[in-house]
């Protein structure tokens, strides 16, 4: 192998590594989202039940 394709291969190595970093970073901010809206969703369950037992109980 020569320097210029030893060069090349280094740079298509990297690219699908920096590829695969970004992927995982996606799926783990996915993750993390959906972890979030989904205890924001539970919150504001519970909160409107509250508020609806109190008006029920007037």
């Amino acid at each position: 192998m020569n320097p210029e394709t030893k060069l090349i291969v280094g740079r298509i190595g990297a690219a699908l590594l920096g590829l695969l970093l970004l992927t995982l970073s996606m799926l783990v901010y996915q993750e993390i989202n959906a972890g979030l809206f989904e205890e924001t969703a539970h919150r504001l369950a519970t909160s409107f039940n509250e508020y609806s037992g109190s008006l029920a109980q007037r």
